[in-house]
């Protein structure tokens, strides 16, 4: 049986104990879980490669402050697509247009 406002999204219990948590740390313990988050993610999604996955971030920022108003003209920036999808092209030659 489900339980309502039991680990949901918006649940303000769950929230205001997270806040709660976060205050005990220090900020160098957070800092230390931050970047253990961030190693992780490298380490998983871009094999290690610290330079890929900033790269990837970076573009994903471009292309969510590009704004879109609707219009059917091309976007400046266009989505980086998955991180598997963005390193198989950041590491692939490019067929015809030589070494980078």
């Amino acid at each position: 049986m489900k339980q309502p406002n039991r680990f949901t999204q918006g649940n303000a219990y769950a929230a205001q104990g997270g806040r709660a948590r976060a205050a005990k740390l220090s900020p160098e313990r957070r800092r230390e879980i931050a970047r253990a988050g961030w190693l992780g993610r490298v380490r998983r999604q871009f094999g290690g490669d610290v330079d890929a996955a900033r790269a990837y971030i970076a573009d994903l920022g471009r292309w969510a402050g590009d704004p879109y108003d609707g219009n059917p003209i091309p976007r400046v920036y266009q989505h980086p697509g998955e991180p598997s999808e963005y390193r198989a092209r950041r590491y692939q030659l490019p067929l015809f247009g030589g070494a980078r």
